[in-house]
């Protein structure tokens, strides 16, 4: 079975023709990865309905083609704003009789951002995603069916979701949905609209029902809107740098003096981590590593939880604690990084000021700190209304509560409450707390 991405992926270019295309930026993502990803979707979609922008002489063929594409790869990212431009003049504002246009992939890193007026989603490599999505490919890569030879179609959006599309709709002011959020919600649920329909001309109906198929892919700290600032490996390194300088001054206090303590204190203030330090916290089969893991397992109950929040890439079951006393095995959960993408990410931003090392009083550890909005694994996706309030009335006993952010990196956590009986008779509650990946799968 495809992950969640792929299925979002394939949404934005099936959502062309309606007239409502998905921009897909993949930050981060390893380049064999994104290869056979490309290969995937040109045997889906077609050779001769591909087109590739190795530069801006390249934009020419755009004008030629444009009505006979369904995806375009853009190789060079820096040109990405001037591409969203172009493909965004040349479409029409008709809400239903919109011009077919195709869909854009690239992939870029977190230090080259480019931002355009269209309806652009960012995937984060740096994700349980990324793992289930490199699995996928070297298992199975298959997309399934090719996308139906349709011709153009226009979609009409039923009247119970414009609530989420229209802004004249929004049913909460907790939904904070700006014009790029709505676009890219049209286009997904356009996008699953065509391929679950195979009629070639009339009017396309996009409901409820396209809604909760898209409602819960999106519902991951992995997928952003483009212009959100999220950078889930600065944050994995700065977790993790702040659990090693915790241990490391723990660990000195205890074994010198406090003249001596004072003053490798002392020396830390001037740098408290090298990148050479950072970079080996990355090196998931190195000694520091595993030596971090044996530390936090000392801990007990409080190591696991800072374990969880250092950047894991895999699914943990919070009930059952650590999942196995081998540090090696352990080692294997975390994201690992490279030495450029400790420049890229944690030594640019420290030296752009945007990371700053603080140190609390009575000689504690030093740690580092991220501007929030680069740190925050909320989404505005994710204060999406749930498909069932456009749906029926749920029973007043339906104890489902919405998932919260969980401190592990691209999972949740979330809480169900089960109705047991106690031995008086009477009826108590049992609450379960477990980690899912935003997939709903535990």
């Amino acid at each position: 079975m495809a992950p969640p991405v792929v299925s979002l992926c394939k949404w934005a270019v099936a959502g062309g023709l309606a007239g409502w295309p998905v921009q897909i930026v993949f930050r981060d993502h390893p380049a064999p990865v994104m290869a056979e990803l490309y290969r995937q979707f040109t045997a889906w979609i077609g050779t001769e309905k591909t087109l590739s922008i190795h530069g801006s002489r390249d934009l020419r063929q755009i004008e030629e083609q444009i009505d006979n594409t369904r995806l375009i790869y853009l190789f060079d990212p820096k040109l990405l704003t001037q591409l969203s431009w172009l493909l965004a003049m040349t479409s029409t504002s008709n809400k239903v009789a919109q011009t077919a246009r195709p869909a854009v992939f690239v992939s870029q890193h977190h230090q080259c951002v480019a931002e355009g007026p269209g309806p652009t989603l960012t995937f984060h490599g740096s994700s349980p995603r990324l793992k289930a999505l490199t699995q996928w490919l070297s298992e199975d890569g298959r997309l399934g069916e090719a996308l139906p030879g349709l011709s153009p179609v226009n979609v009409e959006f039923d009247q119970s979701i414009h609530a989420v599309i229209d802004r004249n709709g929004v049913p909460s002011p907790a939904l904070e949905f700006g014009l790029r959020e709505r676009q890219i919600l049209r286009g997904l649920m356009a996008g699953v609209a065509v391929l679950h329909s195979q009629q070639a001309t009339g009017l396309l109906k996009v409901t409820a029902d396209h809604y909760e198929e898209v409602y819960k892919p999106l519902q991951s700290a992995a997928v952003k809107p483009v212009d959100d600032s999220f950078d889930p490996l600065a944050l994995a390194m700065i977790r993790r740098t702040n659990a090693y300088l915790k241990i490391r001054t723990e660990t000195d206090e205890t074994k010198v003096s406090r003249a001596e303590s004072q003053n490798i204190l002392d020396r830390d203030a001037i740098s408290p981590v090298t990148r050479r330090e950072v970079t080996n916290l990355g090196n998931l089969r190195g000694a520091t590593v595993k030596e971090l893991i044996r530390e936090l397992q000392r801990r007990g109950d409080a190591g696991f939880k800072i374990f969880l929040g250092i950047g894991t890439c895999s699914k943990i079951d919070c009930r059952q604690g650590w999942p196995t006393n081998e540090a090696t095995h352990l080692a294997r959960l975390l994201i690992p990084w490279t030495e450029k993408q400790v420049r890229t990410h944690f030594h640019r931003l420290h030296t752009d000021g945007l990371i700053e090392a603080r140190r609390a009083s009575g000689n504690k550890a030093w740690q580092y700190v991220l501007p929030e909005a680069m740190s925050s694994g909320q989404s505005p996706f994710q204060a999406l209304p749930s498909p069932n309030s456009f749906k029926q009335p749920q029973d007043a006993n339906d104890n489902h509560r919405p998932p919260v952010v969980c401190p592990a990196d691209g999972q949740t956590e979330v809480q169900t409450v089960d109705v047991v009986v106690a031995p008086n008779g009477a009826p108590a509650l049992s609450a379960h707390h477990f980690l899912e990946d935003s997939d709903g799968q535990r």
